[in-house]
């Protein structure tokens, strides 16, 4: 007389699926009938002598009631075979809905992963493929396109239990349970980002990012044209803008921070320049970087100060970053007139260079184009053969009208295209572009497919 002996790990084959109403009906048919299906019980290996493989709910409602449960032995080499044929017999025998069906051989294949440790596909086959490459498959198998396949399995590990019970019996579509779930989703992921932005101040507000963080309170700089100089008048972060104050950060509460929102671009730093003098002294940048960059977003270093080169060595580790300059002339004399302590353009230009060797992405924003003093074309002549991209703007806050632009902008982008350069106009100047017939509709919509915003 073998001891018939229930596994836990089958059993979690089916865990999950609502099955309560098929569970009364097969106690009452037993009741009346007794069981006319007999079980599965393995023989071998001899550590799961014994072990059910099919037959779990019919063997304890027999069991509950008093009734014989008849069954049959079979022999397998190893519990990875009795889970092969658990999962199958019972895909095959139990009336389950194809959304059921998704969920059991989804369970069989993250167990198989976990057993062998590795990759495992639908077929059982060993594979560097991960499962969202496997779904097709996987639709193929319990009669789906893989779309329906890909919401269901979405709703699976999305949803609340009552949610999935109403996908599971058929009361809800795969389609509809996925809707309310993604709408759901996407309102908490929107509430929980609202929410650390607000906590850690890192909503950029700049239209080529998607968050941004400031590790000082003013800029030494002092660009006459800062905007952030301007919005300091009326909310005071620091007393003084060009006598800069750290930035306290929990660095450890922000690295968890960084986890809980969405990927994106990230703008190191928004309002203020990380590498002005102040943090050559204390090295702020660094250590807040040292967090960000081994984190899942994009990191863009936009700077006006070569000092950014210190940290050249800790920067190129990475690949999720690039290194920026805001480059308004090249001319290491008559810049001053607009950025009084920012590094000289030969300077800046030196480092770009210098990170372009050691294979960091690069950037240059001509913003602002300072009619009269910025040359954005000559600017591009000269730095495009080491950078990878561009963001040109206008002057905002400065009296030049949007027409003022409109005479240079063919010429520019007709270069921009000719040379297959990558670069973005910020809204400003692309509604110069786009009020004003300077280019044919072929030209600017290539033009518009050479933009690069987000990475």
């Amino acid at each position: 007389m073998i001891e018939l002996k229930v596994n836990q790990t089958i059993r979690s084959l089916f865990a999950g699926l609502d099955e309560r109403e098929i569970y009364d009906e097969l106690e009452k048919d037993i009741q009346k009938r007794g069981i006319l299906v007999k079980g599965v019980v393995a023989n071998s290996p001899e550590e799961y002598k014994g072990t059910i493989v099919c037959g779990d709910k019919r063997h304890t409602l027999a069991t509950k009631l008093g009734k014989e449960f008849p069954y049959i032995l079979e022999e397998f080499k190893d519990f990875e075979e009795i889970m092969e044929y658990a999962k199958n017999d019972n895909l095959l025998r139990r009336q389950l809905t194809p959304a059921q069906k998704l969920k059991v051989e989804s369970n069989y294949i993250e167990w198989l992963r976990k057993t062998r440790q590795e990759h495992v596909d639908i077929r059982g086959v060993s594979s560097d493929t991960p499962i969202g490459n496997t779904r097709e498959l996987l639709a193929e198998k319990v009669g789906m396109s893989p779309a329906t396949a890909q919401r269901a399995l979405y709703v699976i590990e999305n949803a609340t239990d009552e949610v999935k019970k109403d996908m599971y019996s058929g009361e809800t579509s795969i389609s509809g349970a996925y809707k309310k779930v993604k709408k759901t989703k996407e309102k908490g992921e929107k509430d929980k980002k609202d929410n650390l932005i607000k906590k850690f101040n890192f909503d950029s507000g700049v239209e080529w990012c998607d968050y941004g963080i400031n590790i000082y309170e003013g800029c030494f700089h002092n660009c006459t044209y800062c905007y952030a100089k301007l919005m300091n008048d009326r909310f005071k972060w620091v007393e003084v803008w060009n006598e800069p104050k750290k930035r306290n950060l929990d660095l450890v509460a922000w690295e968890k921070a960084l986890e809980g929102i969405p990927p994106g671009v990230f703008f190191f730093c928004s309002t203020c320049d990380a590498y002005q003098p102040l943090n050559k002294t204390l090295k702020w940048a660094r250590e807040v970087l040292q967090v960000m960059l081994k984190s899942k977003h994009h990191i863009l270093i936009l700077t006006k100060s070569s000092d950014v080169e210190d940290d050249f060595d800790l920067i190129s580790q990475y690949k999720n970053v690039e290194v920026g300059f805001t480059i308004t002339s090249l001319d290491d004399i008559t810049y001053k007139k607009y950025e009084p302590n920012s590094s000289l353009p030969s300077e800046k230009v030196r480092v770009l260079k210098k990170a372009k060797e050691m294979g960091i992405k690069t950037l240059v924003s001509i913003e602002p184009w300072i009619i009269g003093h910025t040359d954005p074309l000559e600017i591009i002549k000269q730095l495009h053969p080491f950078v990878d991209r561009w963001i040109v703007g206008v002057a905002n806050y400065m009296g030049f009208q949007l027409e003022s632009y409109r005479v240079y902008v063919p010429t520019l982008i007709t270069y921009l295209i000719e040379n297959n350069i990558n670069y973005r106009f910020k809204a400003e100047l692309d509604r110069v572009v786009k009020s004003y017939p300077i280019l044919s509709r072929e030209s600017y919509e290539k033009s518009l497919s050479q933009q690069v915003g987000d990475q």
